[in-house]
């Protein structure tokens, strides 16, 4: 495996995880989103 993949890997990781994040939070708290 090159340096690269292993780069975008991580940065997959980080996106996914911050949507993720994202996602909980929507599921705990829906009526800040929702008005």
């Amino acid at each position: 495996a090159c340096l690269g993949e292993g780069l975008a890997r991580m940065e997959l990781f980080l996106v996914f995880t911050s949507l993720l994040q994202r996602f909980c939070f929507l599921l705990l708290h829906p009526r800040r989103f929702l008005g």
